[in-house]
């Protein structure tokens, strides 16, 4: 049983951004492009740099279903990870500081987990407090699509749905070399800032979810400057909602 996370433990011990086999099969055995596939319904090929993302069903994890292009109209971050993937773990707290932040504003940031089970999936974004919405990979649709034969995968699609840049690895995804990446691919311009990652406290933090309040500082820590309010409305039938962010830094 071990043996399926080596090949992630040992990078992220060592402080370095790895990428895992995409599969717990591939981990178990060390192999890459040897594994079995976990099913045997055909699937699609990989969708190269500049084309467009085909249509899929997003199966929801911690909100609803929808389709792939309901995303379109505007640029979009996806991250392709797995429950038992140390290097997925180690980034997702950094993509949640991205998408709360202003730059976050300007694109839309999704989670495709690659487990086996549902439920595997679910336990690690409950553990996380992870806010951001997440979907279940079906058949292997969006790993094959993709292109992720290791994890963690990041594809960055712009507003057409068309694939402009993928990385594997794990990253500081609110750090200043993915931000200037980030900005660079989409051409975002110098008015979008990430001035509220700069603080380490926050003051007031208030989060609604589904009829209740709750102090978010234990899952967004250090993600807003001081003196910030947030509310998170339940929108979509999403139970974790999209982020309204007001008040004074």
């Amino acid at each position: 049983m071990l043996q399926r996370f080596l090949p992630c433990l040992f990078p992220l011990l060592a402080g370095l951004a790895c990428g895992c086999p995409a599969t717990a099969s591939a981990a178990a055995t060390g192999g890459g492009a040897e594994h079995l596939p976990i099913s045997t319904a055909p699937v699609p090929h990989r969708v190269s740099d500049g084309q467009l993302l085909r249509e899929v069903t997003l199966h929801g994890l911690n909100g609803p279903s929808r389709r792939l292009s309901s995303y379109r109209g505007k640029p979009l971050i996806i991250n392709v990870w797995a429950s038992w993937c140390g290097p997925c773990r180690e980034e997702s707290a950094s993509l949640e500081r991205l998408a709360w932040s202003p730059l976050g504003a300007s694109f839309a940031v999704i989670g495709i987990s690659t487990d086996d089970y549902a439920e595997n999936a679910q336990g690690w974004l409950r553990q996380s407090n992870a806010t951001l919405n997440h979907y279940l990979d079906h058949q292997l649709e969006m790993e094959t699509m993709l292109g992720a034969d290791h994890l963690p995968l990041t594809v960055l699609v712009d507003a057409d749905g068309r694939v402009l840049r993928r990385v594997t690895g794990a990253q500081e995804w609110d750090g200043a070399e993915a931000v200037r990446m980030i900005r660079s691919t989409f051409h975002l311009p110098p008015s979008v800032r990430l001035n509220a990652l700069q603080g380490n406290e926050v003051e007031v933090v208030r989060v609604a979810i589904v009829g209740r309040t709750m102090d978010a500082r234990r899952f967004l820590p250090a993600a807003f400057g001081k003196r910030r309010e947030m509310r998170v409305a339940r929108q979509g039938g999403s139970d974790f909602g999209d982020v309204q962010a007001s008040g004074q830094r």
